[in-house]
């Protein structure tokens, strides 16, 4: 009897955790990022290959069913002075037979250590689509240095500049604009391993030539595990545009919870 109330507990146990996690709530309008790399970043201990897969899916009904769906996968490669990431992502929102949303994204990072410890060298290469932001087609090239602040025990502090080639064409019309822009951003990370994480990003991104042109974004997320290589995660977006497509507003924000699965 003890062994099957030993059973019978655990099931409870995973069954709470699974309603934690179909616990999905979000804005009606979902972000649409200036994706943040920060997020996605693993600090390996070990060299080779690693990756994670994400996933988040929520479903709404009061008139009309609400379904909104997202995966997101990376890769990574680290040796001695070499880091490479490699990010794909896709995720729509329809409700009504309506779409609201629907976006893709992937994303290729190289960085190279210097003879300084707390100097990176980094380059990426990003191509994305997203009907919320009005984006047929967003493709950046650039480059730039990260510098490594404060580093000590599980707490790690980052600043980052970069430039970029930034291709842009819009879903109305045929307008399509090349242009340069610069990013900087601010991260830091904190863990209690075994127990949680809490990884934070803002970055602020004006033009070369227009430094009154500007987006502003930022991710803050809190994951936390429920099992060997199953975890929840707390996420809060924001997303500004100061000059945005036509017909396609400033600013957006999302909140969610969902799965991540650590290979």
């Amino acid at each position: 009897m003890a062994h099957f109330k030993l059973i019978f507990s655990r099931l409870m146990n995973i069954a709470v955790r699974i309603s934690l996690i179909c616990l999905v709530f979000s804005a009606k309008v979902s972000l649409g990022q200036v994706v943040n790399i920060e997020q996605s970043r693993m600090h390996l201990d070990s060299l080779g290959w690693s990756g994670v897969v994400q996933g988040n899916f929520q479903m709404q009904k009061y008139q009309n069913l609400f379904l909104a769906t997202s995966a997101r996968t990376t890769v990574f490669k680290k040796n001695k002075n070499d880091y490479w990431m490699f990010l794909g992502e896709t995720g729509f929102s329809v409700a009504q037979e309506v779409q609201f949303n629907n976006m893709s994204l992937f994303h290729a990072r190289y960085n190279r250590s210097t003879a300084i410890e707390w100097l990176k060298w980094e380059a990426f290469t990003q191509m994305q689509y997203n009907r919320l932001l009005g984006l047929d087609r967003r493709n950046l090239l650039g480059s730039g240095l990260r510098f490594k602040l404060y580093e000590k025990d599980n707490s790690r502090y980052y600043l980052g500049s970069t430039v970029m080639w930034d291709y842009e064409k819009v879903n109305r019309g045929d307008e399509s604009v090349l242009y340069g822009r610069s990013s900087f951003y601010f991260s830091f990370t904190h863990k209690v391993p075994g127990k949680w994480s809490l990884v934070s990003t803002t970055y602020y991104q004006p033009l070369l030539n227009r430094l009154n042109d500007v987006r502003i974004a930022g991710q803050h997320a809190f994951t936390t595990p429920v099992g060997k290589h199953l975890g929840v995660r707390i996420e809060l977006n924001h997303y500004y545009d100061s000059r945005p497509p036509v017909g396609i507003i400033k600013s957006t924000f999302n909140s969610q919870i969902g799965l991540i699965w650590e290979l």
